[in-house]
């Protein structure tokens, strides 16, 4: 029997109840949502944005998270691990030909971002410590 949100698991594949595996299926992994107008509650997928109440006789947009997923999946619902890269293996170049489309993580990215930031300091729209400060939030500051 489950006891915690964060014991169960409603995929009988990855063992039911009693184990939190890290799939979609696990609680650890959605979020807890309520309703202001009907207040029920239920769990949406990790990823999910959407506000509707999933309850057929309310269907409002408006729910409110209750308690946040604690992680993303690990785990598919075949109870197989999810490919997923290390954190240490970033894309080098997310092909981003804009400003507006650029991701903020791949070496690409970060490069631009660095050029901006000093672009910045010397037309003097930044100061020496808010390039700094810049440059180590962006992870460019050496």
């Amino acid at each position: 029997m489950a006891f915690a949100p964060s014991d169960y698991c409603s995929n009988a594949k990855c063992g039911g109840t009693a184990d939190a595996c890290g799939c979609p299926a696990d609680h650890n992994t959605q979020d807890k949502m309520r309703c202001p107008r009907c207040n029920g509650e239920w769990w949406r997928a990790h990823g999910d944005a959407s506000t509707v109440c999933l309850h057929p006789e309310c269907r409002q947009e408006g729910s409110v998270v209750v308690r946040a997923a604690a992680y993303a999946p690990t785990y598919g619902e075949d109870g197989k691990l999810l490919d997923r890269p290390a954190p240490d293996d970033e894309p080098s170049d997310c092909g981003a030909v804009s400003p507006d489309d650029e991701c903020g993580m791949c070496e690409a990215c970060r490069e631009s971002t660095a050029a901006d930031i000093e672009s910045q300091h010397e037309t003097g729209s930044l100061t020496y410590s808010e390039a700094v400060a810049a440059h180590e939030l962006n992870g460019t500051w050496t």
